[in-house]
């Protein structure tokens, strides 16, 4: 289960999705000393559709052009 804390212009909202089968990727670690951890809007989308945030990958870039 995931629970989501926001913010939008009105307020704080609370949401949460259950996943009858399966899991979500996996968290990135909690700063020290602290339970939750914070997102942005892409994070979370990412998050929700099963992207793995956690890992940083280098974009590509191309091949290198010859001068």
């Amino acid at each position: 289960m995931v629970k989501v804390l926001g913010f939008e212009y009105g307020g704080f909202f609370i949401w949460s999705k259950r996943l009858e089968q399966g899991l979500f990727a996996p968290l990135p670690v909690p700063v020290p000393g602290r339970r939750s951890v914070s997102l942005s809007r892409t994070g979370l989308s990412a998050l929700l559709e099963g992207i793995d945030v956690t890992v940083l990958r280098k974009r590509y870039g191309g091949p290198a052009v010859a001068a």
